[in-house]
């Protein structure tokens, strides 16, 4: 498959403390990958790399075989959407913070969207059935229903790359399932390249096709979710025993913590 994001000896530090150490990796166009570690690993501050967020350090990053620098930011945003943890309330209505999507769009001394750009936004806020909630404000909505809208917005965008910042961590487990579930037939419908960010290790194995998992600013194994969730992996990375299975309809792998109690059982 076509090459879409290279990541060529990446290294990265806040303050001369080094967050990103010399990461090398490449993605094809159209996969869906995760990346998982524990905290301070350095997974968000790739991302943030990636979409030009930070000045960028020793290294290269390359979108479509051309060097981020080379970039301006309205040709990334045509490139590149992003979808963060949480989006925060606003007076903004649903559809018009959607619309929002398509000011990359928008030409030099252009004040406002065309009505193409607001048929494309109509059209991904039919797709994630959010008419109804189209003249609310944000404030009004629950987490799980801004997580969808914020997916609508970023659909708006239409580029070919979504990069997204843990969006299931503060939603319950039916809006998780919801939100993932979603991402998955975009994936499979638009064709797009999703790189996304996962404290859940079960729905990282269940939904990516490929992960990547970050231990201390590197890459301490890429692969597919059967191959980088073993026990052995996650024991190390993690510092925790678990158990790992594989989902008896999907064949995925799936991740059990080994509690106290579960050892003490174990012992006697």
């Amino acid at each position: 498959m076509k090459e879409i994001i290279r990541i060529n000896r990446l290294s990265f530090a806040y303050e001369k403390k080094p967050v990103l150490k010399e990461l090398e990796f490449s993605l094809p166009q159209g996969s869906f990958t995760g990346i998982i570690g524990p905290n301070g690993a350095g997974k968000t501050t790739l991302l943030k790399n990636i979409l030009g967020l930070v000045d960028l350090s020793p290294g290269r990053i390359f979108i479509k075989q051309k060097d981020i620098l080379n970039y301006k930011f309205g040709e990334i945003a045509r490139e590149m959407t992003y979808v963060k943890q949480r989006l925060e309330e606003s007076a903004l209505s649903v559809f018009d913070y959607i619309l929002t999507g398509r000011t990359p769009y928008l030409s030099r001394y252009q004040l406002f969207e065309s009505r193409e750009d607001i048929e494309i936004a109509k059209k991904y806020l039919k797709l994630l059935n959010l008419e109804k909630y189209a003249d609310k404000n944000l404030d009004q909505l629950s987490g799980g229903e801004r997580q969808m809208v914020q997916l609508a917005r970023a659909l708006g965008q239409e580029t070919p790359i979504m990069l997204l910042d843990e969006p299931t961590s503060h939603l319950d487990i039916s809006h998780k399932i919801e939100i993932m579930n979603m991402l998955s037939d975009i994936h499979d419908r638009l064709n797009k390249t999703i790189l996304i960010v996962l404290h859940d290790l079960n729905l990282a194995g269940e939904y990516c096709d490929n992960l990547i998992l970050m231990d201390q600013g590197k890459i301490h194994s890429m692969g597919k979710p059967q191959d980088v969730l073993t026990y052995q992996n996650i024991e190390k990375v993690f510092d925790t025993l678990v158990i790992v299975k594989e989902n008896p309809l999907s064949g995925k792998p799936y991740v059990i913590p080994v509690t106290r109690g579960m050892q003490k059982t174990d012992q006697q």
